[in-house]
């Protein structure tokens, strides 16, 4: 009996055992970029009458170099309606479109006003659309933290698997990253307070880790 009692312990501590467990690593970040995406329409029946409306909305994107704006794209389409099967001509629309952002709450605020004046001012009958304004946190700063966490978690696993034993080694390390949601700020156009506040972001890490351990 004692030498298959032997036996059998030689086999367990030959084949040893496998971990599977996963760790969270988190970092809380201030957001540094506020952005938000503005579009102008306008409408008329003469289609040399919008390109130059949108074309004036263009130029007075163009001009302003306080602010970075990204994805312009401008669209012109004729629009039609059907009565008895026969198409009939209604207008032409144009769209003119832009991501803006910058660091200073105050410049993003500034262009946005001076925006609403320009349209009331020469062009009333245009359609101006604000969306949601939300911070963010910017992509060197991300990026730089993601590199960070991995770090961490790839050190700390290397130190736990120290207190649970000598002879376990790391099999695998899938690192997974989950971003916290932006919380947009609803922004109505003419309104004189339009700069949110700027809440911490969390930044988050899924260590996945595989150990076989003897």
């Amino acid at each position: 009996m004692k030498q298959i009692f032997f036996i059998l312990l030689y086999i367990i501590s030959s084949y040893g055992y496998e971990l599977n467990f996963a760790k969270d690593f988190n970092q809380n970040l201030k957001p540094d970029i506020l952005h938000t995406y503005i579009s102008i329409e306008y409408n008329s029946k003469d289609e040399t009458v919008v390109n130059d409306t949108i074309e004036q909305f263009n130029l007075f994107f163009k001009e302003n170099n306080n602010i970075t704006k990204k994805n312009g794209s401008f669209t012109l389409n004729p629009i039609y309606r059907y009565i008895n099967n026969e198409q009939q001509f209604l207008t032409y629309k144009g769209r003119l479109s832009y991501t803006i952002e910058d660091k200073s709450p105050k410049k993003l605020t500034t262009f946005i006003t001076e925006l609403i004046e320009f349209k009331k001012e020469n062009f009333n009958n245009a359609k101006l659309s604000i969306g949601t304004l939300q911070w963010s946190v910017s992509k060197k700063i991300k990026d730089k933290t993601i590199d960070n966490l991995r770090k961490i978690a790839i050190n700390w696993i290397e130190e736990y698997k120290q207190t649970i034993s000598e002879t376990c080694l790391i099999k695998e390390i899938t690192i997974s990253n989950f971003n916290s949601r932006n919380h947009p700020y609803m922004l109505k156009v003419g309104s004189a307070n339009i700069s949110p506040s700027a809440n911490k972001k969390t930044i988050k890490l899924t260590a996945h880790y595989k150990l076989d351990c003897k």
